[in-house]
Order: structure tokens, then C-alpha cells, then sequence
């Protein structure tokens, strides 16, 4: 990252900016096992499994017992002692600040086990503990929005949190609404267990660019043929 390679660029760019990088073979089957593992510990501890992609799920702990940094460093340490893998877990009352309470600690943490942190935000310190931060930390703030509050002089949430709601509304319509209630920590979304799917896709990215038509022709046939039996099979 310190060299400007980042998630999404083309493998030819990264070359570029880096002719050492070391490029490794993906193994996307060995991936999904062991996520579908990793979101079988997370069932095992509660039915409230919301997964968000191959390596991010939200869980609702309420109903249990234990103290949740207890529940959060068990969990950790199954999945490390089971599947030899690490994580980053953020613990709140909410699904908004429990995400950026992960992604702080995961900034914050580095060594030979990264990402393995752990980072609790207790009920009620929402606010407080989201003042400092960036607001492009902040769900629906993207790289428009932010540069749209950097001329306002929004620079953190707390600044977000600080603006007059009627404004931002004005300027932003229902998403200055959102905006002004997720810079105070608040969100009232619950866990969600399944969702209705809205598309399905099927990519390659080619190790170097590609101008054969015929090749391109035959890719193209091979992914929506993988697309159609996906969808007849949904």
C-alpha cells in the first residue's frame, strides 16, 4: 500500500508501480471452505449471523450471558486455535459502530498475527468514540461526499456530528439524514439473517491485457455459460 497498490488494480499496474511484487496464485475454493468454517463458529455462537462477504459477518451477542469482550477473545482465540487463521473483531451496541471499531483496530494493530484486535466500544461512548475518526470512515460517506463535507470544513465525524442536521438535509437530502444520525453512533438496523440476492456475475482479470477478439469472444461464452447454469440452479 505504501507504494500505491491497492485491492481491484490491474495486476499490469501493480507490476509497474512494484516490478518485485511477489504474485501469488489465488485458490478461491480454499477461500470459500474455510469462510463457510470460519461462519460455522459464528452460528455455533449465535443463530444471528449476518455474513456481509467471504470474510465479514456481523453476529448479535445480546442474548448471551458472558461479558462481550469475554465472548469476542474466546471467539478469537476458536478460530485461530481451529482454523489457524486470525481476525479483527469490533464489539458495540450497533451494526454501524461495531464495523468501524474493526476497522480502527485493524489500523491500529500490526505484527506477525495482523489482524488479530479486538476493539470494544461500550454503550452509550458511541459518539465519543467516533468524534475523532475521519469522517470517510463513516458509512455512505464516499469519495464525493467527502470531498462535498471537505468544503464545508467536515473533516471528522465529530465535526459531522457537530453540523446542524437541518442543513446537511438541505444539502444532501435523506442522506444528510443518515449522515447526521450516524456521526452521533446511532443505528437502529437489526442483524439480518438471509438476503434476497439481486444479481449474479461471473469475472476474470487477465494477467496481461488482451486484444484477441477470438479469445475475448471465447472468455466471454465461458462466463455467461457459468452464469446461466448459476441462475438455473437459483
Amino acid at each position: 500500500r505504501a507504494l500505491g497498490i491497492h485491492s481491484a488494480m490491474p495486476m499490469r499496474l501493480a507490476l509497474q508501480r512494484c516490478p518485485q511484487l511477489r504474485v501469488v496464485a489465488p485458490n478461491h475454493r480454499r477461500y470459500s471452505a474455510l469462510s463457510e468454517q470460519v461462519m460455522q463458529r459464528l452460528q455455533d455462537l449465535s443463530p444471528l449471523v449476518e455474513t456481509i462477504s467471504i470474510d465479514e459477518a456481523f453476529v448479535d451477542i445480546s442474548d448471551i450471558p458472558e461479558p462481550p469482550e469475554q465472548t469476542a477473545r474466546q471467539l478469537q482465540q476458536k478460530i485461530s486455535d481451529e482454523l489457524h487463521l486470525p481476525c479483527s473483531l469490533g464489539v458495540a451496541a450497533n451494526k454501524l459502530v461495531a464495523k468501524i471499531a474493526t476497522d480502527v483496530g485493524k489500523k491500529a494493530s500490526r505484527g506477525p498475527d495482523y489482524p488479530r484486535a479486538i476493539t470494544i466500544v461500550a454503550a452509550g461512548e458511541e459518539a465519543e468514540f467516533l468524534a475523532p475518526l475521519p469522517a470517510s470512515m463513516l458509512w455512505g460517506v464516499g469519495k464525493k461526499t467527502e470531498a462535498s463535507l471537505a468544503e464545508l470544513g467536515i473533516h471528522t465525524i465529530g465535526d459531522l456530528a457537530r453540523w446542524p442536521e437541518k442543513d446537511l438535509v438541505q444539502r444532501f437530502g435523506q442522506h444528510g439524514r443518515d449522515l447526521a444520525s450516524h456521526a452521533r453512533g446511532v443505528d437502529d438496523r437489526p442483524v439480518v439473517t438471509e438476503h434476497e440476492v439481486k444479481s449474479i456475475s461471473q469475472e476474470v482479470t487477465f494477467a496481461k491485457d488482451i486484444k484477441d477478439d477470438g479469445q475475448l469472444e471465447g472468455t466471454l461464452k465461458t462466463l455467461a455459460a457459468h452464469v446461466g447454469r448459476t441462475l438455473r440452479r437459483e
